[in-house]
């Protein structure tokens, strides 16, 4: 029922030109971002149903292939015109596990034993409605305190500046030591160059560069990528002036914005904090070998 493809047998335009027309399109998906943001990846495909799902991997496994979640990416769905099935998804699973030895993936679908892990999605048009109500009352009170600071609000920050300034930063982002930056640049500069995403920075009354997020836009959903806060914007609560910038600017937009959840305490308890839904979605591991 399905048939694994690698890369080099798979066609970009037939592929994104499906992925346009699924009952779910992520920006994620597509042929180019995947290039990019995967060490290998290729895909399983439902000839009968028209329906596909793309796998990364990687082989640092004495030679074997692993399946591993693609860089920037939270979670996979069948791409279709029709939601799948669970059919769809049980015979999928079969496939997945016979062509790899062992791996995780994340999916909207629960399989038996698997990791509910949770996502957070923010109804912009919600703001519209309820303005700052719908904020808990520590991040009323801290984006009240941004409002005596004189922020800028950059939505034009440049690749290389943003390297420029994690250079500068790099002892305030430990992370950073195992980040392939390389690989970041270039998602970055396709998707500025698309206008897929963009770089949002806050600047001080004399424009130093305090915060930045990354985020994309697919046309109905603005998802966080990440974000990069330095000591200076975290004494003057930058990051919540950010985001609330944020959703003022798209409030009317009929668009969610797309949080991708996260396993960190303090970074949920933050996007909590700004009223999204919670919806669940689930990390299913597996190894033939034990």
């Amino acid at each position: 029922m399905w048939e694994w493809k690698s890369r080099k047998q798979i066609n970009t335009v037939e592929w994104n030109e499906v992925l346009q027309e699924s009952f779910e399109s992520k920006i994620e998906w597509y042929s180019e971002y995947l290039d990019i943001s995967c060490d290998h990846w290729g895909a399983f495909f439902n000839k009968q149903n028209n329906q596909r799902i793309p796998v990364a991997y990687n082989r640092k496994y004495f030679g074997l292939a692993k399946v591993y979640r693609q860089d920037f990416c939270q979670q996979l769905n069948i791409i279709g015109r029709n939601i799948p099935s669970e059919s769809d998804w049980m015979s999928w699973k079969s496939a997945l596990e016979k062509r790899f030895y062992f791996g995780a993936v994340q999916t909207p679908f629960f399989f038996e034993g698997a990791k509910e892990r949770t996502n957070l999605i923010l109804d912009l048009d919600s703001y519209t409605q309820n303005g700052i109500n719908g904020f808990s009352s520590h991040h009323k009170r801290s984006i009240e305190k941004t409002t005596s600071s004189y922020f800028y609000f950059d939505y034009s920050v440049s690749v290389d500046e943003l390297k420029s300034w994690l250079d500068v930063h790099a002892k305030e982002f430990s992370y950073l030591k195992k980040f392939n930056l390389i690989r970041f640049k270039r998602l970055l500069n396709w998707l500025i160059s698309n206008g897929s995403g963009w770089l949002l920075g806050v600047r001080s009354a004399d424009h130093e560069l305090l915060s930045i997020g990354v985020f994309t836009d697919d046309g109905s959903r603005i998802s966080y990528l990440i974000s990069f806060n330095s000591e200076a914007g975290k004494k003057q609560k930058a990051m919540y002036a950010l985001f609330d910038q944020l959703i003022k600017k798209y409030s009317a937009t009929h668009k969610i914005l797309d949080f991708e959840g996260s396993d960190i305490p303090g970074v949920r308890r933050f996007f909590e904090g700004f009223g999204p839904a919670r919806i669940p979605y689930y990390e299913h591991s597996w190894s033939l070998f034990s």
